[in-house]
């Protein structure tokens, strides 16, 4: 999870084990939002941030947060995201915690916090329509069912997933893109991303453990790994600009 913070106390409120041992010989530093907008633009090709982007920095501190206040908290991703430096995990890239067993298990927390707080989960309902009310979406229509909201959240995974969906909406320039490299609409896509700067991450759950390898790390930022001793196989592959 990255966002802007500046430094422990803002990370430790977040945090799921606070009696962990090493948490005494730890060094998060600090991630302005400043250095946060700056590595977004990296990847803009000279464009300034979108208001989404913008959103996603200013707002990034508070939405971890609120998860945490709703007991949605993290751990400290010493394994790939510190080094030891005179007997202290120092932290880097501003990329410092993440749900137990990463994006799945924070699917996980999430999934349980929502029923329990009195949420329904419905399944096989393909929505048909968006309700209207002045200039706002006030709810969506399932079938001949009205259900009003008082927000209604685009989250349409899965699209990037098709082949034949990428090349038909966003154009041919997508077809080589992986599923993780794309989380956006077909209306965002080609204002905003690139197809170079590409970057996805792969997880799954419950594989066997493998030992650690590095298959290849190039000068283009190129990592493919697996990790030892977890029941998560990850692979993460970057291209430069």
């Amino acid at each position: 999870m990255r966002f802007a913070h500046d430094g422990m106390a803002d990370i430790m409120p977040l945090l799921r084990d606070l009696d962990e041992p090493r948490l005494k010989r730890i060094d998060f530093g600090n991630f302005p939002a400043d250095e946060f907008a700056n590595d977004l633009l990296r990847f803009n090709e000279g464009k300034p941030l979108s208001p989404e982007q913008e959103t996603l920095v200013g707002e990034s501190l508070g939405a971890m947060k609120w998860l945490a206040s709703h007991d949605v908290r993290f751990e400290p991703i010493y394994s790939r995201q510190s080094f030891e430096r005179d007997g202290r995990h120092v932290f880097w890239a501003g990329l410092s915690l993440a749900a137990r067993n990463e994006g799945a298990g924070l699917f996980d927390i999430e999934l349980e916090t929502v029923l329990r707080l009195g949420g329904s989960i419905r399944y096989d309902s393909a929505i048909t329509g968006l309700l209207r009310e002045d200039d706002r979406v006030a709810g969506v229509c399932v079938g001949g069912e009205k259900l009003l909201s008082d927000a209604v959240i685009l989250a349409c995974g899965g699209f990037e997933a098709c082949f034949e969906w990428r090349v038909k909406y966003l154009g041919e320039e997508w077809a080589g893109a992986g599923y993780g490299e794309l989380r956006t609409t077909p209306e965002m896509a080609p204002g905003w991303l690139s197809t170079r700067g590409l970057h996805g991450t792969g997880i799954s759950a419950g594989v066997t453990p493998r030992p650690w390898t590095c298959t290849w790390r190039t000068s283009a930022g190129c990592i493919c790994r697996r990790s030892s001793g977890r029941t998560t196989e990850r692979s993460r592959i970057s291209s430069a600009p």
